[in-house]
């Protein structure tokens, strides 16, 4: 016996959700080696990857640098109709990336750059990517060089809280910077 849905996906007209493949046109990315915990990298894993992990499998950081990424897309497009014929918009995705090996019987099967934090400057960005892919995505400010704005600055703020308290606000707050120092030689 066949079971068909019998609810069919309605697609609203004003949804922003695009399909994917996409095309980015003038994208330019900056990525920065980080030390971080181990520890709490492990922890982070252990919380996310090794939540579907088993006796066989399970998700390992290797050592305790990530990778910090800052990319601006000035142009991204979906390539699938209808979406493709509805126009383009400007992106930026900041990233946090975990190196990660993936353990199959105690032996490495596969070495991964696991995308651990994303944030994105705009809102379609957050919800093409939570909706379509399901990436953990979050909105932010930012500064970082672009043709128009020659800065040595990179920065993230976030709308989060200061301390987790009944009395704390949700508010803007700097989550890192990066300042390029000037080095002559």
């Amino acid at each position: 016996m066949t079971m068909t849905n019998p609810y069919k996906y309605c697609h609203f007209l004003s949804n922003p959700v695009a399909k994917p493949p996409c095309r980015m046109i003038n994208a330019a990315m900056y990525g920065f080696f980080v030390s971080a915990c181990e520890q709490k990298m492990q922890q982070y894993v252990d919380a996310t990857l090794n939540t579907v992990a088993n006796d066989s499998v399970s998700f390992n950081v290797l050592g305790s640098v990530c990778l910090l990424t800052f990319t601006d897309i000035e142009k991204i497009s979906s390539l699938t109709p209808p979406f493709s014929e509805q126009g383009w918009m400007q992106e930026t995705d900041i990233i946090i990336w975990l190196p990660v090996s993936k353990v199959v019987n105690g032996d490495i099967a596969h070495l991964y750059w696991y995308p651990a934090f994303i944030s994105v400057n705009n809102i379609y960005a957050l919800i093409n990517g939570r909706e379509v892919c399901g990436y953990n995505k979050y909105l932010c400010d930012y500064d970082m060089p672009t043709p128009a704005n020659k800065t040595s600055r990179f920065s993230i703020s976030l709308p989060c809280f200061d301390v987790f308290s009944a009395n704390s606000k949700l508010a803007m707050h700097e989550l890192l910077s990066i300042e390029q120092d000037n080095i002559n030689t």
